[in-house]
Formats: structure tokens, C-alpha cells, sequence
């Protein structure tokens, strides 16, 4: 969306753009998102990018970034980068989106924020066996041990009422897929984990954390008081 241009930011900024992912899942002038061939992170063009987001204000996403622009995005923003819709690594192997704990813990320390997505095929690879909302839990319990209560949060990636809701079939949700994304994304249909996709999705995750043994103030962290901290951090008046 920016081109070859720094001056682009600026009109985008203007417009009241306030968050950019640098990538999506394929090669952009940035960098290598997550599903490309190759691993080469940011280019000297992506860190001129990442500089001047900074300047202005813009939040920095790294969600489909690929491993070492990921890397590279948390390395050279001087204000913690966030990976707003992601999962862990460490629980869903060889997933192209997961996150590693060294990069979860390096964007915490420098301040960021990873959202737990409720897309169910992200969250694991048997929805309604092995793959439930236990499981989503896990990633969101994992998460807070390598980066520390202040720096998980939870994120959606679809619509509010949720994807059956919304009128999600296997022909024009499941099937256009196969062919958009590389098999290495592992979409399933359905796709959701039933108690997220529904509109008081939160409040069954907020209940499975209070018997986890989070305070209700850790829970009131995760279900977006993290969010609001971040955001006050990054964006400019």
C-alpha cells in the first residue's frame, strides 16, 4: 500500500492510519511474509519503514510476517512492535503464523503485545477432538509464562457475531481458501472452535482463566486492559 514510497506513511498517517502490518503472508519491498519460500527479513527499505513508523506514531504489526522479518521487526522499532493475531509456536508446531517463545519474550521485553487468535485451525490441528477451547486457553497460559501477564492479550480475526453467524458455508468460506493460502496453513472446515465463535466468546475464556487460578485482575489484563496500555504507549497525541 506504501510502494517504494516513505512519503506514502505520511499521507496514510494524515487519512488516520494509526496500524500497519509490514507484511502480509507473502513477499512485499519490506520484507518475506510467512509463507514465503525464502527467509530474508527486512529489507534496508523495511527498516526505513520501521523508522518512520515509529516517528509518526503508527502501531507496527508483525502477525504474517515471516520469521526473521519478525525478528527484525522487533529488533529495530524503537517502541515495542505487536504481533496483534498470532498463537504460539511452542503448541502448534510447523504452523506458519505461530510465534516462537524467543520472539514472544523479545517483543515483551520491549513492551509489546501478542493477541491470541480464535481462529481454531490456528489453535491446533484436530478441531473438536484435541483442538478446543482448553486448548486455546493453553496458548493464552503459555504466553503469559514466556512474556509475562502484561503482555498477552486476545484477538478475534473475523467478525463479531462470528463466522457461522456471518453466513461462513464450506463453499464460500472453506473452498476459496485451499487455494488462496499455501498448504502449509492447515485450514480446516469449520474453522472455529464453537464457544469462540460466538458473541460472549470472551466470557467463556474469561471463566476457563478464573479456574486457571488468574486473579481478576490478570484476566481484566488479558481481556483488554493490555490492549489499552499498549495503545496509549505507542500512539501519538
Amino acid at each position: 500500500m506504501i510502494n517504494r514510497s516513505l512519503e506514502n506513511l505520511d499521507i496514510l498517517y494524515q487519512a488516520g492510519t494509526r496500524w500497519m502490518q509490514l507484511t502480509y503472508n507473502y513477499r512485499n519491498f519490506l520484507g518475506d511474509g510467512c509463507t514465503e519460500r525464502t527467509n530474508s527479513g527486512l529489507s534496508d527499505f523495511g527498516i526505513e519503514v520501521v523508522e518512520r513508523l515509529n516517528e509518526l506514531g503508527i502501531i507496527i504489526d508483525l502477525s504474517h510476517c515471516g520469521p526473521q522479518t519478525t525478528n527484525d521487526g522487533i529488533k529495530f522499532s524503537k517502541t515495542g512492535a505487536m504481533i496483534n493475531h498470532s498463537m504460539c509456536e511452542a503448541l502448534h508446531k510447523d504452523h506458519p503464523r505461530a510465534k516462537t517463545d524467543t520472539q514472544i519474550k523479545a517483543m515483551a521485553d520491549k513492551g509489546g503485545v501478542l493477541g491470541i487468535i480464535c481462529l481454531g485451525y490456528m489453535i491446533g490441528p484436530n478441531l473438536g477432538t484435541e483442538t478446543t477451547l482448553e486448548t486455546y486457553i493453553d496458548h493464552i497460559d503459555h504466553a503469559v509464562k514466556v512474556g509475562g501477564i502484561d503482555h498477552v492479550a486476545l484477538a478475534a480475526d473475523y467478525p463479531i457475531q462470528g463466522l457461522e453467524a456471518n453466513g461462513a458455508t464450506r463453499e464460500n468460506w472453506y473452498v476459496p481458501r485451499l487455494t488462496r493460502f499455501k498448504p502449509s496453513y492447515k485450514v480446516q472446515w469449520p474453522p472455529w472452535i464453537p464457544e469462540l465463535d460466538t458473541t460472549d466468546r470472551y466470557r467463556h475464556v474469561a471463566r476457563r482463566l478464573d479456574k486457571r487460578g488468574y486473579s481478576t485482575g490478570d484476566i481484566e489484563k488479558i481481556l483488554g486492559l493490555n490492549w489499552l496500555r499498549y495503545y496509549k504507549e505507542v500512539l501519538k497525541p
